[in-house]
């Protein structure tokens, strides 16, 4: 089955269109090669001569501990934002069967299951994520 290429109109699909291809798909190969070789040639230089590399450096030393952990809780939030978002549908079933219905965590758990509803990791549910996903749902409300 022949490729047609919009900026290669020329590339037919004949024999010397494949070699075309062909070749210049091995002087990218042999460029992206070259350009690595290249980089840790020069990298071996810097090193050798003692200079100090990546986040070694002083000026990449620029945050303070308050910093990280500052930043740390950031995105501690939204990973858990992320979660309340992607369990927003579970979370109203489970919170409507637990609190209407009054169903337990397990039952709950049973039904996500036997419905084929995924969790976030695509694992089977149990008590204790169901649990999670109501309470990140009853602290997060949309």
């Amino acid at each position: 089955m022949p490729i047609i290429f919009d900026d290669l109109p020329e590339v037919d699909g004949s024999a010397a269109g494949r070699l075309m291809i062909q070749m210049m798909a091995n002087f990218s190969e042999f460029e992206r090669r070259h350009i690595g070789e290249r980089t840790k040639e020069a990298l071996a230089v810097l090193k050798a001569r003692g200079v100090k590399l990546g986040a070694s450096r002083p000026e990449c030393e620029n945050l303070t501990g308050a910093d990280r952990k500052r930043g740390s809780e950031v995105a501690a939030k939204a990973r858990t934002a992320q979660a309340v978002d992607d369990m927003y549908d579970v979370a109203e079933i489970a919170v409507r069967m637990r609190s209407v219905e009054g169903c337990t965590l397990q039952k709950i758990a049973d039904h996500l299951n036997a419905e084929g509803i995924p969790s976030r990791q695509g694992a089977s549910w149990n008590p204790m994520m169901v649990k999670r996903v109501i309470d990140r749902a009853s602290k997060n409300p949309s």
